[in-house]
């Protein structure tokens, strides 16, 4: 592999603890630096697939011990910030490469969002899980012969991967993985020290930019998925919604962090009692009348709605309500401003 990283952390700080309930592949010693130490280095502009050490950046600084993904939203509604001519969506179309300076900041907070933006996170086994989450946006990993109602997107992001003209060299085992090599969570964490959890946390962490490029693939595939399982009557609301929010940049991101964070909502597996909370479902529940520069304070409220529905409708995602709702009250706060 070459030695080039996305971000370069200061020495001792790899093993920094995971957010949460996330339980991650190597437990985390008491006598690490805080979390604020761990974040200098660089993402490769998007529209590009060159080195990931153009374009410096410093992410966001928290203390130790945070386990809240994002702070709570000002309490008053923000006016989102429009789209000039040159960003990264103008005129409401979701363009094939994003602007550099937003492809950082939203890579960068998913990455946050997910596991506290620290190495050890990028592989995780969540507790009460029968799957891997891996990577910045936690994409899932199933284990021979299981199947589950979400969407493994793990195995997307390898083809995807392999498809780039000038990519990171993949460990020769990764390269021949159909399926998640660890049968359980119990033996996923045993693999601390194993040769291929090392080489995988390795490649992941060389490989941020692309997996935000990944991510913000799905977003541009996800409008075509979710007007063709659309009624004829509500196809104009979804894509006049999907188009308000594209115009401003909180839009964009909320969109890019929730298609990653809970799918398109076009998955007929992914149902509780036969609803689903995915992007479909959230730009289904905003609310028509309202004008375009308010369209990202009525997603942040849509998409909480959708989860607590979600939890309604299956009592055992409790626990994770929390940091849920924190995570989309967030969206309607100024991109500028999230942490």
């Amino acid at each position: 592999m070459r030695t080039v990283r996305p971000l370069d952390l200061p020495p001792g700080s790899d093993d920094e603890g995971p957010v949460g309930a996330a339980r991650v592949a190597e437990a985390a010693p008491t006598d690490k630096p805080e979390a604020s130490r761990l974040f200098e280095g660089a993402l490769a502009p998007l529209g590009e697939t060159g080195s990931a050490d153009a374009a410096r950046f410093s992410p966001d600084r928290t203390g130790a011990g945070t386990t809240t993904m994002v702070s709570e939203p000002a309490s008053s509604p923000i006016v989102a910030k429009p789209i000039r001519q040159g960003d990264a969506f103008p005129a409401g179309a979701l363009r094939t490469e994003l602007d550099p300076e937003f492809a950082k900041r939203a890579g960068q907070r998913i990455w946050q969002s997910e596991c506290e933006g620290t190495k050890l996170g990028l592989t995780s086994w969540n507790e009460g899980e029968d799957f891997a989450s891996l990577g910045i946006g936690h994409f899932l990993w199933f284990p021979k012969d299981k199947e589950f109602e979400f969407e493994e997107s793990f195995p997307e992001f390898l083809d995807y991967y392999r498809s780039l003209p000038a990519s990171e060299p993949m460990p020769d085992w990764l390269t021949m993985a159909v399926d998640c090599p660890w049968a359980n969570r119990d033996e996923f964490l045993g693999a601390r020290d194993d040769k291929r959890m090392i080489e995988l946390r390795e490649f992941l962490f060389a490989t941020v930019p692309e997996q935000t490029r990944f991510v913000y693939r799905r977003l541009l595939a996800s409008r075509s998925k979710i007007l063709e399982l659309a009624s004829p009557e509500k196809r104009n609301h979804l894509d006049d919604r999907f188009a308000a929010l594209s115009r401003t940049t909180e839009g964009q991101y909320a969109m890019m962090d929730y298609v990653n964070f809970k799918g398109e909502g076009t998955n007929p597996k992914e149902r509780y009692e036969g609803q689903g909370w995915g992007l479909f479902q959230v730009l289904e529940t905003m609310n028509p009348a309202l004008r375009e520069r308010d369209a990202v304070v009525d997603f942040s409220r849509a998409a909480e709605a959708m989860l607590r529905r979600r939890v309604e409708n299956h009592p055992e995602d409790a626990r994770w309500i929390e940091g849920w709702s924190h995570r989309t009250r967030a969206y309607s706060q100024p991109f500028e401003a999230l942490p």
